[in-house]
């Protein structure tokens, strides 16, 4: 299968070597001129297309009855690229467990690394996946600790960055609460008693949330907790103009940029910011 025109990926022919437990080798290009032509803060976004146009292929291929059952990757991205493997991870696993979920002939998707580092990084985010727990019975909504408890605002083509967020607040000792993995019940409900719950309302602002009714109900619901009962963290992604009904809402609060790249290190500066205040 070859997709390198459209998508910089392609597919071998089976592997006969005899003694080699490998059937065929998938690529993924991304040293093209496709990424190459990117500027910096537009990677990001290039490698997730790549991921998922690699999984796209391995869906055309079982279209046409090439079977496989084990899929081996790298930490796509990680190397002569150099993109931050924790901004890569989330969004790699994601893909990786919605291909499981849609081929039933796969049964296994292995990592492998021969830096160490690299391979506790990548063992410690398949333990800790959002996308892999909320797969098990529904847990207790989280509860304040140290006297926080952060909700997480965000629109879904966002998700990705809230993973990560998510990840960075509980590994500071800060507990979150988002959807769709902390949502029990009725979804409108569950929301609603978070934010009620809550003491910090972080709400991730880019063009995708100014376009999000959800977004803005929930900012909606904080607003009517201000000013005593909790803080406003927007964090801000891209540069897109407010919206009239977000500048009503936001246009006195003090937001946190994240535009310029890295966005891993705005996060963490973000998440660190918020662990030492009060």
């Amino acid at each position: 299968i070859d997709l390198r025109e459209p998508c910089n990926t392609w597919l071998s022919t089976d592997i006969l070597t005899p003694g080699v437990d490998v059937g065929r080798i998938g690529c993924v290009e991304l040293l093209g001129a496709h990424l190459l032509s990117y500027k910096y803060e537009e990677i990001e976004q290039a490698m997730i297309n790549s991921i998922r146009s690699y999984f796209a292929m391995l869906d055309i291929a079982s279209i046409y009855n090439i079977r496989m059952d084990t899929v081996a990757l790298p930490l796509l991205g990680s190397g002569s690229q150099h993109i931050s493997s924790g901004m890569i991870l989330i969004p790699l696993l994601n893909e990786c467990i919605s291909f499981l979920k849609r081929n039933a002939d796969v049964k296994r998707i292995c990592f492998i690394e021969k830096s160490p580092e690299k391979a506790f990084q990548i063992a410690s985010a398949v333990k800790g996946s959002y996308s892999i727990q909320k797969q098990a019975p529904a847990t207790p909504a989280p509860v304040a600790h140290n006297g926080r408890l952060a909700f997480i605002s965000y629109a879904s083509p966002d998700k990705n960055i809230a993973d990560n967020l998510c990840s960075k607040l509980e590994q500071n000792g800060i507990p979150a609460w988002y959807a769709p993995r902390d949502v029990v019940g009725p979804y409108a409900e569950a929301i609603t008693n978070a934010i009620e719950r809550c003491t910090h309302f972080i709400v991730i602002l880019s063009e995708n949330s100014m376009k999000s009714e959800h977004v803005l109900n929930e900012i909606d619901l904080a607003f009517q907790r201000l000013p005593n009962n909790i803080k406003f963290k927007p964090l801000r992604i891209d540069r897109s103009i407010f919206t009239p009904s977000f500048k009503y809402y936001l246009s006195r609060q003090h937001w946190m940029d994240a535009v310029d790249p890295p966005l891993e290190d705005k996060l963490n500066e973000f998440v660190r910011g918020l662990a030492n205040s009060n």
